[in-house]
């Protein structure tokens, strides 16, 4: 009896992932792909609005990278691009977001025409979230920054974007949406492999317990991809995030969530 009591869980527990559509925006960056491997990991049905199919195929090794295997090109910028993506989506992942130039010259950095934080970090999310409410889904996930509650900082000023006050207006419209929210807020991202210590912080006030102000991409994709197996855990939370690399992973996300409540 104890063993059928256990298969009938684990079935369960599969089938409820499997069931879900996640549509994760950003798909071919960093932080995105990394992310979108996860969560197809995890047993999702995964969705990912590019920009670029080409780049899809070679970064995404998802075959022909139609719409069949759930490759959408869009823009989030055009809000018209945006409904075909939307259907039957229950959980957005945002981990899109505008990009400056940089010069290796030491001329500065500049953002393309169209692409300026007010365009993608604000107005561009203001359309995904939009676009996710009609459709009827149920949680966004944002990838937003550290450092949005001071400002003025170096960031705000590189490229005259303003790209963390633009991002904390999205916060603010996605917290205010009525669609449950997970607003994660990474310090430094490093290409490190990943699996260390996670700590919890608000309004960049900094962590107890390290003196660490960045985060392995790998590990923001975990906790990214967590949020969406664990809904009920994560829903209505927004948390600063690093990782310790002196430490190990502890692997209770459970905790980490729980934590992210008490902030927030």
């Amino acid at each position: 009896m104890l063993r059928l009591f256990c298969l009938v869980v684990i079935t369960c527990t599969v089938s409820a992932t499997a069931a879900e559509t996640v549509l994760i925006t950003g798909a071919t960056g960093r932080s995105g792909s990394l992310t979108y491997a996860k969560l197809k990991s995890a047993g999702f049905d995964v969705r990912a609005l590019v920009m670029n199919a080409s780049k899809a195929a070679s970064v995404l090794n998802c075959g022909a990278c139609t719409e069949a295997e759930g490759i959408f090109v869009g823009d989030v910028t055009k809000p018209e691009t945006l409904p075909p993506t939307m259907v039957n989506v229950t959980r957005l992942v945002i981990t899109s977001g505008a990009s400056p130039v940089c010069s290796l010259r030491n001329l500065g950095c500049k953002y393309p025409t169209g692409g300026f934080p007010k365009d993608v970090d604000w107005l561009g999310n203001k359309n995904l979230v939009m676009a996710a409410i009609e459709a009827g889904a149920k949680h966004v996930v944002l990838v937003s920054s550290m450092g949005t509650t001071v400002p003025d900082g170096f960031l705000d000023k590189m490229g005259h974007g303003w790209d963390l006050f633009y991002k904390l207006n999205a916060e603010a419209f996605i917290m205010s949406s009525g669609l449950a929210f997970t607003i994660v807020k990474p310090g430094g991202l490093t290409t490190d492999d990943g699996g260390k210590m996670l700590f919890v912080g608000h309004e960049d006030q900094g962590f107890p317990g390290t003196s660490s102000n960045e985060i392995a991409r790998a590990d923001l994709a975990t906790v990214l991809t967590e949020a969406c197996k664990m809904p009920a855990d994560s829903a209505n939370t927004r948390f600063d995030l690093v990782a310790d690399k002196n430490k190990k992973a502890t692997g209770d996300f459970k905790a980490l969530f729980a934590a992210a409540k008490k902030l927030s």
